[in-house]
């Protein structure tokens, strides 16, 4: 298979659709939340599928999906994410100020890829998929690689930004001291 790329401006979206999804992966009966999708071209069940997911840097400069020319030869889905859910925006600030450890706890990759795999079952049934990621979205899809590598025939990263956010994230607890500056909840 050969996926042929083009640096070119395209249109938006030809359609959106909403996927439900657990609101918590790790909690068997979980509440659903709406995951937005966006298919880039016209969506024929006959044709591979190709799943972008939206990098967190697309708001600040031009999304990635906005530079390529869609070839008609395969299905193009844009998966928007958990970052643009109302319910857990609310849910994270229901104390008034943001719970860092549940923001954490919903946002973090390992969701991310759950809800992609939800998203690929409801869609495509047992078919594969092809992820062509960006940035900080190719770093997710290599965690839905490692988590379900039976369900992706390819896997494209174009500068991905390689390493484990889930090991490697902390958040600064309250008092937290470095030299000269002080971390508090003021």
């Amino acid at each position: 298979m050969r996926l042929v790329l083009f640096f070119v401006f395209v249109s938006a979206s030809l359609q959106a659709q909403s996927f439900l999804v657990p609101y918590n992966h790790q909690l068997p009966d979980s509440r659903k939340i709406e995951i937005q999708v966006e298919f880039l071209n016209e969506f024929d069940a006959e044709k591979e599928t190709v799943f972008l997911l939206e990098d967190a840097f697309d708001e600040l400069y031009m999304p990635f999906h906005e530079l390529l020319d869609f070839s008609e030869s395969n299905n193009f889905v844009l998966i928007k994410g958990r970052k643009d859910n109302e319910e857990l925006k609310r849910g994270v600030m229901l104390s008034g100020s943001l719970d860092y450890q549940l923001a954490y706890t919903l946002y973090n990759q390992d969701q991310v890829a759950r809800d992609i795999e939800v998203i690929r079952q409801e869609l495509l049934g047992e078919e594969q998929v092809i992820l062509l990621g960006y940035s900080s979205s190719a770093m997710v899809l290599q965690h839905y690689l490692s988590l379900f590598p039976q369900h992706v025939s390819t896997m494209i990263s174009v500068n991905p930004l390689v390493f484990d956010v889930q090991k490697n994230m902390s958040f600064p607890s309250s008092g937290l001291t470095f030299q000269g500056l002080t971390l508090n909840d003021e």
